[in-house]
């Protein structure tokens, strides 16, 4: 027999769960019947209008987002206070630009301008102690940095509106081997997108399959077709698990087993004392050698991109342990010494297939 509530009563709970998360109408019935409560998709429509009129305070609002197929979505927003800015706020500010990535300055130019404007009324109506530096005093190199069509933007929207509303998306393939995904796991699918990565200058998202509830990473660029969906997922059981995976992983890439490994790398003395200003992993943990050579210490699996992160500082970095991430990389040296040797052809080798 369904639970009896008081109006007041389910008025609260949809402030409730439209103040935690954004929530379709659908959404809002199908939280009722988890409660064992009836309540009608007209009766949330006149719920959600009497909350708009009586119970928002002055500084909240209540936010109708429009996406694909009209559908929409309801969440409390609060407003942000008026604000001063110091001078600390403007370098960053300018700091944000010099680390934005091509495809935001390039593609998304007009946005990039708007927040500019924005920022600029700020400085006039708070007196600082500098304006804007002009953009050719402060640039970006865009070295490892990935270059994207127009087609692009209107995918990674997708995949941000998705994790926003922890929504599913539908991806029908994938192209290429970008994060060492198994090809022959590469069908349709649904997939439940957790969070957008930002990494070596490309955007990923990572999140769970459907069905074999397979923790994936994926380049953004490499999704061939989707569709974004109106199924949602309970996002706060599975993000602590994304996390917990993420921190397995040297990077993004897919590791070669389910294992995590004591790693210990002997690093010169000028290239360790370089190396330990700068973010690898969470786990990392430099110290100086008696020889005044560098020890880092990891704990995470194995996969290409480690593999491929030790070849880059070539002489100056030697494997200490384990003995299996030794084997590999000889393994990869000395193809690399038979290319040269013998004039070989080049074939596609992903190191673990």
């Amino acid at each position: 027999m369904p639970n009896s509530i008081s109006q007041l009563e389910r008025i609260q709970l949809i402030f409730e769960l439209i103040n935690k998360a954004p929530l379709s109408i659908n959404n809002i019935v199908d939280e009722f019947k988890s409660r064992n409560v009836e309540c009608s998709s007209r009766q949330v429509y006149r719920d959600l209008d009497c909350i708009q009129k009586h119970y928002l305070r002055p500084t909240e609002q209540l936010s109708i987002a429009v996406g694909e197929h009209n559908r929409k979505t309801y969440r409390i927003i609060v407003d942000s206070a008026e604000l001063n800015l110091s001078k600390r706020d403007i370098a960053a500010f300018q700091l944000t630009r010099s680390a934005s990535p091509k495809y935001l300055m390039a593609n998304r130019a007009d946005s990039m301008l708007k927040f500019r404007k924005v920022y600029n009324s700020f400085i006039k109506t708070n007196s600082t102690f500098y304006t804007f530096m002009q953009d050719h005093q402060n640039t970006r190199t865009n070295f490892y940095e990935v270059s994207h069509d127009e087609k692009y933007d209107d995918k990674i929207d997708a995949v941000i509106w998705c994790i926003a509303n922890y929504k599913k998306l539908w991806i029908d393939s994938i192209d290429g081997d970008a994060t060492s995904i198994t090809m022959k796991k590469i069908a349709p699918f649904l997939f439940k997108c957790i969070k957008l990565i930002y990494h070596r200058g490309n955007h990923f998202v990572a999140g769970f399959s459907e069905t074999k509830d397979e923790f994936m990473v994926i380049d953004i660029s490499k999704i061939n077709s989707y569709e974004m969906t109106d199924k949602s997922f309970n996002h706060k059981e599975i993000s602590k698990k994304a996390e917990e995976q993420l921190l397995k992983r040297f990077g993004v890439t897919q590791n070669i087993d389910e294992k995590t490994y004591d790693i210990v790398l002997e690093i010169s003395s000028v290239t360790g004392n370089f190396l330990r200003q700068y973010h690898w992993h969470p786990s990392q943990e430099f110290s100086k050698l008696p020889s005044g050579n560098w020890q880092l210490k990891l704990h995470c699996g194995i996969n290409r991109e480690l593999i491929g992160w030790i070849f880059m500082w070539m002489t100056n970095i030697k494997i200490s342990n384990p003995l299996i991430l030794k084997n590999l990389f000889n393994k990869q040296l000395d193809e690399i010494k038979s290319i040269y040797l013998n004039d070989r052809s080049l074939k596609y080798n992903n190191l673990f297939k």
